[in-house]
């Protein structure tokens, strides 16, 4: 990290010198299982925290053995991620695209759908992407992630490089986002009052 002159949390810097091929849920688990070695306070020190913070010069490791079984599990996750569909279903989904070009896709997700996987999850939309193109074409990589419960645009970028096109675009406010409501009738001037908690991850 000799050439970083600021501060970065450790695992900003797995993702960004790690292999691509690596997910942040899997350094998310190389870190929580404690797979990471950082050199500190002059010896190498294993860590769970995520949120550590590393200084310039500090240098970190991970165990080759787990990093390469990171690689192969990643690889068979990305092989098997697509969820075998009924035709009504592939139609459904088609039906959802909005825009498309040859960088990205747009689609309207509907409400009541994830964006990802997760727990007690096994419809999502990650999974049905592969209908939107065709066999030997790549998958349609998410650029960011809607509520389940939420209905809306969804930017897709047409593959890896064009998704982190993209996402750069959002994270840099490049993209413009309109919201707008359908409301029936003018509805009664309230005041509400409600205290809201301020939560960190």
């Amino acid at each position: 990290m000799s050439d970083l002159h600021f501060v970065l949390v450790l695992l900003v810097v797995c993702c960004l010198t790690s292999c691509p091929a690596i997910s942040k849920s899997l350094v998310h688990k190389l870190v929580r299982t404690r797979k990471i070695r950082v050199h500190r306070e002059g010896e190498w020190k294993r860590t769970s925290d995520p949120a550590l913070r590393l200084e310039e010069g500090q240098q970190i490791h991970v165990y080759s053995q787990s990093y390469a079984d990171s690689i192969a599990l990643s690889k068979d996750e990305n092989d098997n991620k697509n969820l075998i569909m009924t035709e009504a279903e592939m139609q459904r989904l088609r039906s959802c695209v909005i825009y498309q070009d040859d960088r990205c896709i747009i689609v309207n997700k509907p409400a009541g759908l994830s964006v990802q996987g997760g727990t007690g999850t096994r419809r999502h939309l990650d999974g049905l992407l592969h209908c939107l193109v065709d066999d030997d074409a790549e998958r349609p990589k998410l650029v960011h992630r809607l509520d389940r419960d939420t209905s809306g645009c969804l930017a897709l970028g047409r593959s890896k490089k064009d998704a982190s096109v993209l996402a750069t675009m959002f994270r840099q406010g490049d993209v413009d986002k309109s919201y707008i409501a359908l409301i029936g009738g003018i509805p009664e001037k309230v005041v509400l009052e409600a205290l809201l908690a301020l939560k960190y991850f």
